[in-house]
């Protein structure tokens, strides 16, 4: 489960990477599609802000799980 934690952002403790992404997707209006050699089921714990850049995040996330992205353009990001 995850909390919402009012002006900063939000907490995950042991939720599905996929879930994850779809938040940050939310928070800056992006899609995210996530590549099937990625484990989208995988559980990870993180705390971000919703001021933190999406990079910062995106780089934030790769200390928790192994993977590559492509910013495709402002609206697309590609997760593998």
């Amino acid at each position: 489960r995850f909390a919402l934690v009012r002006g900063l952002g939000d907490v995950y403790k042991r939720q599905p990477f996929g879930r994850v992404l779809n938040s940050v997707a939310l928070w800056n209006d992006v899609n995210i599609k996530i590549e099937r050699s990625v484990n989208a089921t995988q559980r990870i714990s993180g705390k971000f802000r919703q001021s933190d850049s999406l990079e910062s995040i995106l780089k934030a996330l790769q200390g928790a799980m192994p993977f590559k992205y492509k910013i495709v353009s402002e609206e697309e990001i590609i997760i593998y």
